[in-house]
């Protein structure tokens, strides 16, 4: 992957022990999460489930609370229980899970927090070995600081199939500060994608995604003539909210598919074999404990030049930089 990197610019014991059913497990904290105003009356099961990086799904969430991995205002939490606005909900693991010696390019680091570049195919987190989250150990070291994670974390999700900037928390109080801040919409995330067909200079995707309000900013870069696709063009993403496979499905419900996109498109010439063709290129925020306003950009893959080069009219010198 090519690409060059631009920067502009109450301490707790981790491990802890946990009752349930008379059996004592020792226990690593992983994440915390306050539940916000006019929250009430939704059961725990259904409430999970989006809210933690590390549970990305319904089923998860119900494997760790059978497991008593969640508690709620420091007691093991039950499937049953109701969640109300102003608990803590915070979920730990057993073990420390093995190293993925897999090498990753580091955008960003200090004491608090890091950015790394996520390859393309490996998910971020979940049961396989070979995740993002057991890659960090072998490209990070642990933060100095008293509240340091035992394991850095990633603050938000990236599709398995996505590349680009991944934020990451080294501190208990860092893993906090970003969620809370990709919950009030403080960290802008930009992504480049390569799509079938052509878009308008620039408008707004709003619809519902299982139910939940998407939206989703866009800006057309470059179009050019293809012999294969008609039109294959390059466009900017800005989402404003944060669901799952949003993008990807609005640009399908568009009649704009990624290219490589085969899950929500039904276009039967759409690329095989080559990946999807979406990248996290830019995070932009304010840095949660240092003065500094932090504007990470990177390059997306020499393969998107590749497929423009060959199935269209490109030629390198038209490119232009999606972040200026």
């Amino acid at each position: 992957m090519s690409g060059r990197f631009k920067v502009k610019k109450k301490t707790i014991n981790p491990r802890v022990i946990i009752q349930k059913q008379s059996i004592f497990v020792n226990m690593i904290f992983k994440e915390e999460h306050i539940v916000p105003e006019g929250i009430s009356d939704i059961r725990l099961s259904d409430y999970l489930s989006g809210i933690f990086v590390s549970l990305d799904s319904r089923k998860g969430c119900k494997k760790a609370i059978d497991k008593g991995l969640v508690t709620i205002d420091n007691t093991v939490a039950k499937t049953g229980n109701f969640v109300q606005s102003g608990m803590k909900i915070c979920i730990y693991e057993q073990d420390l899970p093995p190293v993925y010696e897999l090498k990753l390019r580091i955008a960003y680091n200090d004491e608090h927090i890091a950015v790394v570049l996520k390859p393309p195919g490996i998910p971020v987190s979940g049961n396989s070995f070979r995740t993002i989250q057991n890659a960090i150990p072998f490209n990070i070291k642990l933060s100095n600081l008293n509240d340091a994670l035992p394991l850095p974390r990633p603050a938000h999700r990236l599709d398995a199939l996505t590349g680009g900037l991944l934020l990451i928390a080294k501190t208990r109080s860092a893993l906090t500060a970003c969620n809370k801040m990709f919950e009030e919409k403080r960290i802008q995330k930009k992504y480049i994608a390569l799509i079938i067909g052509e878009t308008a200079c620039e408008g707004i995707f709003n619809s519902e995604i299982e139910g939940k309000t998407a939206i989703t900013k866009y800006r057309l870069l470059n179009s050019y003539s293809s012999n294969k696709f008609g039109k294959i063009s390059r466009i900017l993403l800005m989402p404003e909210t944060g669901r799952t496979h949003q993008l990807r499905i609005h640009l399908a419900e568009n009649e704009t598919p990624i290219v490589g996109e085969h899950l929500y498109s039904q276009n039967i010439n759409n690329l095989k074999g080559n990946g999807l063709f979406l990248f996290a290129s830019e995070l932009e925020f304010s840095h949660p404990f240092e003065p500094m306003y932090l504007r990470l950009s990177a390059e997306e893959p020499h393969k998107f030049q590749k497929i423009l080069s060959y199935f269209t009219d490109f030629v390198k010198e038209k490119n232009v930089n999606p972040l200026q």
